[in-house]
């Protein structure tokens, strides 16, 4: 069991804060939709702030807070809720949010309102009413929310109590979740690999920014950091003490898992296409260090098997109409591009590959090989070592300045049937071991050339 308590995990919100603030409007300004931008301001991230500011228990920050929530208040509408921006007033954009609202409301109200004098308290009473009322005029709220708005209803109305939810799926459900396990004195268990540092859960909405996974407040929580100048650091003030634990989780919606010391696995077992899935959702996701190999094909249908020393996955392609001569790269996985990562074919560094043609991820400390093959039917595929982006990409630079955050291993399509399958095989074994096998494959290499 863990316990998050020390009282300076909040200090990231000020220290960023003040960062962001400008000295003209006192606001934090940042826009999530351009975050070079410093032209709006928005709302929740200025009350986490103000609540930042209340808990460094400081007279002259004290006094500051008090004047930024006086201003922040004035930004709540006739129907009780908030813009996200304060240039949106009195649009209310993205109802929802609203939820977020609550916590940093709640917490001003209930360990600082002896220091912000009756008036600033009546006003904090009156916005938290209208809050949650207008929360209750949109009627049924997805199970996470409707849990949160409980949690904070159990505290300030002296409800009961709701139970931790067993359905969280995300990594991003459990970091929400666990501001609410504050409040309901509850431990919440976190699917998480200690090898690796790295959340485990099932894999249905796991995104990527940049080089990394998406960052939550788990990735703090747990791990007790965050990029320099991430906006989730303002959410700090958010967090007291709590306790959890972490243990990697049993087999769920599907998917079949696998851990080792300093690597875990987690595959789909049989996958069909047709339902509509988040661009987060994985057939598979191998975790080493702080890389991730993924596919995300679900075009395809899939039947994977999975032991203690390899994964095997028969991908069955969909139908296909022959497009133009160059073909179509159909089926593809990825790991994050980063130098430490090397792939080769036959031990040694290329750009093409043929099936049956066993391909080598290494970062120095961990050894994968890989390695299509036919499983039925006739086609003529190449295989591509390259750069691209993985589905779950969200990185802004993506689009502004055309990176690319991935390698590519891809299988492109010249011609085949419509019953054509590949098997992909994929194996772990100690780096010594892959090393010799290396060695003999760059040997019989000669013979394809």
């Amino acid at each position: 069991m863990l316990t998050i308590s020390p009282p300076q995990m909040f200090h990231p919100a000020v220290e960023l804060g003040r960062k962001w603030q400008s000295k003209h409007t006192g606001f934090v300004h940042y826009c999530f939709e351009e975050p070079s931008s410093r032209d709006t301001i928005p709302i929740l991230e200025n009350f986490t702030f103000a609540l930042a500011l209340l808990r460094l228990r400081q007279g002259e920050t004290i006094l500051e807070a008090k004047e930024l929530l006086q201003r922040l208040l004035l930004t709540q509408t006739k129907e009780g809720g908030f813009p996200v921006y304060l240039h949106e007033f009195p649009k209310i954009r993205k109802s929802l949010a609203n939820v977020d609202l609550l916590f940093p409301l709640l917490y001003i109200y209930e360990g600082y309102r002896h220091v912000l004098g009756k008036e600033m308290t009546q006003s904090l009473e009156k916005a938290i009413e209208s809050l949650n009322n207008y929360l209750k005029t949109l009627g049924s709220m997805p199970p996470l929310l409707a849990f949160q708005i409980g949690a904070f209803e159990s505290r300030y109305y002296g409800k009961e109590k709701p139970k931790l939810p067993t359905n969280l799926i995300t990594s991003k459900e459990y970091g929400d979740t666990l501001l609410a396990a504050h409040i309901l004195q509850e431990e919440l268990v976190i699917p998480w690999h200690s090898g690796t540092n790295q959340f485990a859960g099932p894999p249905l909405h796991e995104l990527f920014d940049g080089f990394a996974p998406r960052f939550t407040l788990l990735d703090y929580v747990v791990k007790g950091t965050l990029p320099k100048d991430h906006p989730l650091l303002l959410r700090t003030s958010l967090l007291f003490p709590v306790e959890f634990s972490c243990s990697f989780p049993e087999e769920k919606e599907g998917f079949e898992t696998l851990a080792k010391e300093s690597f875990f696995v987690t595959v789909k077992k049989e996958y069909a296409p047709g339902s509509l899935h988040s661009k987060g959702y994985h057939l598979l996701r191998l975790v080493f260090g702080d890389h991730i190999l993924a596919f995300q094909g679900t075009e395809f249908t899939t039947n994977a098997s999975l032991t203690e020393n390899q994964l095997e996955m028969v991908i069955d392609y969909p139908s296909w109409t022959k497009k133009d001569k160059h073909g179509d790269m159909e089926l593809a996985w990825y790991i994050n591009h980063k130098p430490d990562v090397n792939i080769f074919v036959f031990g040694k560094k290329a750009t093409i590959f043929g099936l049956d043609q066993p391909l080598t991820i290494s970062d120095g400390k961990h050894t994968f090989l890989l390695t299509f093959t036919k499983h039925k039917g006739e086609g003529k595929v190449c295989g591509h070592i390259s750069r691209a982006n993985r589905r779950a990409q969200i990185s802004r630079e993506v689009e502004e300045n055309f990176e690319a955050f991935d390698w590519e291993i891809g299988l492109r399509t010249l011609d085949r049937s419509e019953d054509f399958s590949v098997k992909a095989t994929l194996s772990w074994l100690g780096y010594t071991e892959s090393n010799s096998r290396i060695g003999m494959w760059q040997e019989g290499a000669s013979d394809l050339k």
